[in-house]
């Protein structure tokens, strides 16, 4: 068995109807010749013995086995994507102090077990495995004036904040430096 229940599988595009595949023999029928190349989740193992057969959640009523199947590759990240580190697979602790911060991919092709390297992270990279899509942060491109002006009113109202209550302003700084490393220049 090469699967298990939840894991994310493609139905290989090159399956031919009215053909048996595996040690088993399982049979193809054209009814299922539709599901070539859909994405899906495995439900049930419904396998008996060494060979692996699945239920997914799709196409429910067929029968797929290891060799109708092959793994979901994830696809890169591309530069300019926001994305959230969520795990750490090396040995080096001090990677640990990027677990759940956001950051923006600078490198997607840097080395093969290593290819991502985010802004505000160096000198560490990152495998596909240890990040995640931020997709509900929407990276609207602006001309360099209004990003510029932005930078100015911001620095403005910190220092205005700062002035007002110090206690209130570590708190708001700390916050929006841990929400957005990269905005953590303004708090200088």
């Amino acid at each position: 068995m090469k699967y298990k229940v939840g894991d994310k599988v493609r139905i290989r595009k090159d399956l031919v109807p009215d053909t048996r595949y595996g040690e088993d023999e399982l049979f193809f029928s054209s009814e299922m010749k539709s599901s070539c190349g859909e994405t899906a989740t495995i439900l049930k193992d419904i396998s008996w013995k060494k060979n692996g057969k699945y239920a997914l959640n799709i196409f429910t009523g067929f029968v797929f086995n290891d060799d109708m199947l092959e793994d979901v590759v994830p696809e890169k990240f591309v530069v300019g994507s926001m994305v959230k580190v969520i795990g750490n697979k090396s040995k080096d602790t001090n990677k640990d102090k990027y677990l759940n911060t956001i950051h923006e991919v600078l490198e997607n092709d840097h080395s093969p077990e290593y290819p991502y390297k985010l802004n505000d992270t160096m000198p560490f990279l990152f495998a596909q495995e240890e990040l995640e899509l931020v997709e509900s942060l929407i990276v609207i491109p602006v001309d360099q004036t209004e990003l510029s002006k932005y930078k100015e009113l911001t620095t403005f109202l910190f220092k205005e904040l700062k002035i007002a209550d110090d206690v209130r302003y570590k708190e708001v700084a700390h916050f929006i430096t841990e929400l957005r490393p990269d905005l953590s220049k303004l708090f200088n």
